[in-house]
């Protein structure tokens, strides 16, 4: 399994920086930047919500099943 991400290069001398990074869109898509470049990784799919609700719901039984705490 991996998490498919969109590697974006500088068209010009300058590297992608912190402060780019702050003036992107809030539009749910995660940005990171690495070694200058832009990282974009796009959301997770439906199925894959899916999948991750039923694996905490599991956990958080097991958890409180056996007296481990709090599953969070």
């Amino acid at each position: 399994m991996f998490m498919a991400t969109t590697r974006t290069r500088a068209t010009r001398p300058w590297r992608w920086t912190r402060r780019y990074l702050a003036r992107l869109p809030d539009d749910g898509f995660r940005y990171e930047v690495a070694d200058g470049q832009l990282i974009v990784t796009p959301l997770p799919s439906v199925p894959h919500q899916g999948v991750a609700l039923k694996l905490a719901r599991y956990l958080d039984e097991y958890v409180e099943r056996h007296g481990l705490g709090i599953a969070t």
